[in-house]
Order: C-alpha cells, then structure tokens, then sequence
C-alpha cells in the first residue's frame, strides 16, 4: 500500500466515525491500520475504543491479543485472547486462538 492510500483509509475511517460514534469496525480497522505502519499505540487505543463503543465485537480481542504477545506482553496477550475465545462462536477461530495461545505458553516455557 501506498502512503497516500493508508492516509486516504484513515480519513475515510474518520468520517466515518464522524457519522456514526459508535461505529466499531471503523475504529477496529484504524487499530489494524496504524499497526501495519508500525504505531503501535495508537493501534492499541483504537482497538481497546471500538470495544468501548460496540460490545458485541471479538476481533479487537485478538487484534490486542497478537499486538501484546509482538511487544513482549505475554500475560496480557494471553488474556486478551482467551477473551476473544470466551466471546467467539466460531468453532475454527476459538480452535486457533486456542492453539496460538498453546503455542505461545510453549514458547515462553523454552525460554
């Protein structure tokens, strides 16, 4: 992507938001965009606001859950991802965050 196309996105997003406060996904995807361009908290606070304004959403759970575990924050990934599984109900995604969190406790045990 572009300079000019993530900065476009994240207009578009906060228009968006402009409209509709409460509008989750919007500020879950500025969470995923500012991640991708490596600010890393930002993104955190824009997933820890689209919980905030919209409840019935998992995927910020599992968004901060890999975020945490990338900046070393073992305890805290964990349980953000054990949150995304106690509110999924896709039995694929929960099997994966599950593994992932498997993973990531063999991980710090080797270590």
């Amino acid at each position: 992507f572009t300079l000019e196309m993530i900065d476009e996105a994240i207009f578009q997003l906060r228009q968006a938001i402009r409209i509709n406060p409460n509008y989750g996904l919007a500020y879950l995807n500025l969470g995923v965009i500012h991640e991708s361009i490596g600010r890393f908290d930002e993104a955190l606070g824009f997933y820890k606001k689209s919980l905030a304004v919209d409840t019935t959403l998992n995927m910020p759970y599992w968004s901060m859950g890999l975020l945490y575990y990338k900046r070393g924050m073992i305890e805290n990934a964990i349980s953000a991802l054990k949150e995304f599984t106690k509110r999924s109900d896709n039995q694929v995604d929960i099997e994966r965050v599950e593994k992932t969190i498997a993973e990531i406790l063999k991980l710090q045990n080797v270590n």
